[in-house]
């Protein structure tokens, strides 16, 4: 990256304070100085607001309601004053060689777009591995010790030059709770721009595992899911070919529930979980009903 450009990370934070107090003392940490740090106050009822308006050396956006985590990071993005944009999620922690890593992948002149690697911490259940996101939206393993091209970047370690993110649009607000990253890469792609995945620039992600949100979660990963494939693939691939992919995502999305159920319900109880399926299933059949008629979102 050129010593003249500036980073920002923005950081999406919605009622999980002490979370985003470690997220942020993992920035400060950081061997790059001198870039901008963005917090999107997403509608928090906690302690929160409180919190950041005693803070120094952050630019803080504050809006009344939870818009969504794409509305959020649009609102970040128009708050930013960096050439670079780098997202990263409340609930993550960060090496302290995190940032410089992934703003080294902006040495070449072609590279829009830098993400990293997302680990779970250990001793806390598997959320997802290193690697990216596959055109359909999904998780894709990458195990590479150098940087590659990889058309998809996940959405708590992602960063962008901000003229190529603006010159697409930004993110889709309809997407209220994931998908949005991976849509925006698409927009990146046919646009013609590159994409870069650096598998040294890690984060440590911590798995939601708050039993009472979880049913609202699936509710909105399956609506934006299925709003995603029909946005982006009703027109390039047949209606039996999304059917059948959607019918093995949804068999996959089963054994990983049941196996959730197992795998948390020291910590969630099996009956909480009962709901999330039915959210799922609520969110699936919502996302029939999501067009897209904005091509711009900022």
């Amino acid at each position: 990256m050129s010593k003249k450009s500036t980073a920002s990370v923005i950081v999406i934070t919605f009622n999980r304070l002490s979370l985003l107090q470690a997220c942020l003392a993992s920035l400060r940490q950081q061997t790059v100085k001198g870039f901008e740090t963005v917090v999107v106050n997403n509608g928090c009822t906690d302690g929160t607001p409180k919190w950041l308006s005693s803070r120094q050396g952050l630019s803080v956006v504050n809006l009344p309601l939870n818009a969504g985590v794409a509305a959020a990071r649009n609102a970040g993005v128009q708050a930013a004053r960096g050439a670079v944009l780098v997202f990263v999620d409340d609930d993550c922690t960060m090496p302290m060689d995190w940032l410089e890593t992934l703003l080294a992948g902006y040495a070449s002149e072609e590279v829009s777009g830098v993400g990293g690697t997302v680990l779970t911490i250990p001793g806390q259940p598997s959320w997802f591995e290193g690697g990216g996101v596959n055109r359909f939206g999904s998780v894709a393993l990458v195990h590479a010790g150098t940087p590659c091209f990889f058309p998809y970047l996940p959405g708590c370690n992602m960063s962008f030059r901000r003229a190529a993110l603006e010159a697409v649009g930004g993110f889709d607000p309809s997407f209220f709770y994931g998908y949005d990253e991976s849509d925006a890469c698409i927009r990146l792609l046919q646009a013609g721009h590159r994409l870069v995945f650096e598998s040294r620039a890690c984060v440590y992600h911590l798995p939601p595992l708050e039993g009472k949100y979880l049913p609202s979660k699936f509710y909105w990963s399956a609506r934006s899911r299925r709003y995603f494939m029909l946005k982006n693939f009703s027109e390039r691939l047949s209606w039996p070919e999304i059917g059948c992919f959607e019918a093995g995502n949804a068999l996959w999305n089963l054994y990983r529930f049941l196996a959730g159920c197992l795998g948390v319900r020291g910590r969630v109880p099996f009956l909480e979980l009962l709901p999330s399926l039915k959210g799922a299933i609520a969110g699936y059949l919502a996302g029939l009903n999501r067009v897209s008629t904005h091509p711009r979102f900022f």
